[in-house]
C-alpha cells in the first residue's frame, strides 16, 4: 500500500513539474538552450523508446517454453461402486504435458519482436534529429526577425535625422518642401515595417514556444549567434548519409520482414508433446507410469504457411525500395542543400567585405553632398535606402546560411 501511494505521489509531482514547465514564460532564450528544452519535454521520442522497450519486452516472453500443463484424476473407475480398490485397471493418476515449438520458433519469434523494437528506437533517434532540426529552423527565423526589427528601428533614427537636414536646406532657402515630405513618408513607411516585422517575429516566438514546449518565449538571445562545426566536404557528407536514421529505419524494417519469414517457415515443421503420467494402482502391488511423445503433422497448413511467407517476403520487398526511395530523395536533398550553402558563403563574404562597407560609405557621403547642394534629395534617399536593404539582405543571407547548415547536419546525421 505504502509502495503504491508513493508512486502516486510521484506521478502527481511529476505531472505538476511538467505543468508548470509548460507554464514557464522565457526571455532571452539560447540556440543551444532551445534545443535541449525541447528534447527533454518532446513526448513522441517518449513514445517510440516506450514502443521499444515494449516490443523487447515481448521478445523475452517469446524466448520461453509455453506454460506446461497438469493433469490428475482417476481412470478406468467401475461405476458400481466407484471403489478405487476393487479392479486392477483402476488408477489415481497425475500428469505433465509440455510442448515445445517446432524447429528455432522461440528464437526465431525473440529476433522478429527485437527488430521491431529496433525500428522504433531508431525512430526515436529519427525524431530527435527532426525536432531539432524544427527547433533549430525556428530559432533562426525568430532571430531574423527580432534582428530586422532592431535594423528598422535603428535606420528609424536615421531618416528621422534626414528629415530635420531637409527642413533645415529648406528653411535656407537650398532645398524644397517636397524634399521634407518625401524624408516624413519614408520615416512613416519604415514605422509600419517595424510593426509589420514585428507581427512576424511574435509569430515566429509563437511557433518556437510550440516546439519547445513552454507557454511563451518573449525574446530570443540576439547577442550570440549559433556557431557551428565546420562543414564536412562532399565526400565525407555523402559517405555519412548511408548512416542516416531515416535510412536505418527502413533497414531495421527489412530485417524485421526477415524474422517474419523465418517464423512462418517454422509453420512448415511440427510440435513436439511430451506427456509424462504416473498412476497410482490400489487393487494392485504395482504402480504404472507411461511417457507419450506426440508430434503434430501440419498437412493441412502448407498454403497457410505458405501465404505467410510470401505476404513476409512482400513487406522485406516493400522495406528494401522504401529505402531506395529514401536514400534517393536525401541524397538529392543533399546535394541541393550543399550546392545552395556554398553559395550563401559566397555572397556572405562579399556582403562582408565589399557591399555593407560600400553602402555605409556611399550613405554617408550622399549625406554630406546633399548638405552641400551637390547632389540632390532623391539621391540621399536612395543611398540610404540602399545601406538599409543591404543590412537586411546581409542579414537574411547569414541566417539562411546557418539554417542551411542546420540542414546539411540533419541530412549526414549519423545513427546509433
Amino acid at each position: 500500500m505504502k509502495t503504491v501511494f508513493g508512486c502516486l505521489l510521484l506521478m502527481l509531482s511529476l505531472s505538476a513539474d511538467c505543468l508548470a514547465q509548460s507554464q514557464e514564460t522565457v526571455s532571452g532564450l539560447g540556440f543551444n538552450d532551445a534545443v535541449e528544452r525541447a528534447l527533454v519535454r518532446d513526448p513522441v521520442v517518449a513514445k517510440f523508446r516506450s514502443r521499444a522497450s515494449r516490443f523487447n519486452e515481448l521478445g523475452e516472453a517469446s524466448a520461453q517454453l509455453p506454460d506446461p500443463l497438469i493433469k490428475f484424476g482417476a481412470m478406468n473407475v467401475p461405476v458400481d461402486s466407484f471403489a478405487l480398490d476393487q479392479e486392477g485397471m483402476t488408477q489415481s493418476i497425475i500428469g505433465f504435458q509440455q510442448m515445445f515449438p517446432s524447429g528455432k520458433l522461440r528464437r526465431q519469434k525473440r529476433e522478429l519482436m527485437e527488430d521491431k523494437g529496433a525500428v522504433f528506437s531508431v525512430m526515436a533517434e529519427l525524431q530527435t534529429l527532426e525536432l531539432m532540426k524544427q527547433v533549430q529552423m525556428a530559432w533562426l527565423d525568430a532571430y531574423h526577425e527580432s534582428q530586422a526589427q532592431a535594423i528598422v528601428h535603428e535606420s528609424q533614427k536615421v531618416f528621422l535625422q534626414l528629415t530635420k537636414i531637409t527642413q533645415y536646406q529648406y528653411r535656407a532657402g537650398r532645398g524644397n518642401q517636397q524634399d521634407v515630405v518625401q524624408a516624413q513618408l519614408e520615416y512613416s513607411l519604415l514605422q509600419d515595417r517595424e510593426t509589420a516585422i514585428a507581427t512576424a517575429k511574435e509569430v515566429q516566438l509563437a511557433q518556437l514556444a510550440r516546439l519547445v514546449g513552454i507557454k511563451q518565449i518573449d525574446s530570443v538571445d540576439l547577442e550570440h549567434f549559433p556557431v557551428f562545426e565546420q562543414v564536412a566536404d562532399w565526400e565525407t557528407l555523402e559517405r555519412r548519409l548511408e548512416l542516416h536514421p531515416m535510412l536505418q529505419v527502413a533497414q531495421r524494417e527489412e530485417n524485421a520482414a526477415q524474422s517474419a519469414i523465418d517464423v512462418a517457415r517454422a509453420g512448415y515443421y511440427p510440435n513436439l508433446m511430451l506427456d509424462v503420467t504416473y498412476g497410482r494402482r490400489d487393487a494392485m502391488p504395482a504402480d504404472v507410469a507411461s511417457v507419450m511423445f506426440s508430434v503434430s503433422v501440419p498437412m493441412y497448413g502448407f498454403s497457410k504457411q505458405a501465404s505467410e511467407v510470401a505476404a513476409a517476403r512482400h513487406e522485406m520487398e516493400e522495406a528494401r525500395q522504401d529505402r531506395e526511395d529514401r536514400y534517393r530523395n536525401l541524397h538529392a536533398q543533399l546535394r541541393s542543400e550543399f550546392a545552395k550553402w556554398n553559395k550563401l558563403r559566397e555572397r556572405s563574404a562579399v556582403y562582408k567585405k565589399t557591399i555593407l562597407p560600400q553602402s555605409e560609405q556611399s550613405a554617408d557621403a550622399s549625406v554630406n553632398a546633399y548638405q552641400s547642394g551637390v547632389t540632390d534629395f532623391n539621391a540621399l534617399l536612395r543611398a540610404r535606402l540602399v545601406a538599409l536593404e543591404s543590412q537586411l539582405k546581409a542579414l537574411r543571407i547569414q541566417v539562411d546560411e546557418a539554417k542551411s547548415v542546420v540542414v546539411l547536419e540533419y541530412i549526414a546525421a549519423k545513427g546509433g
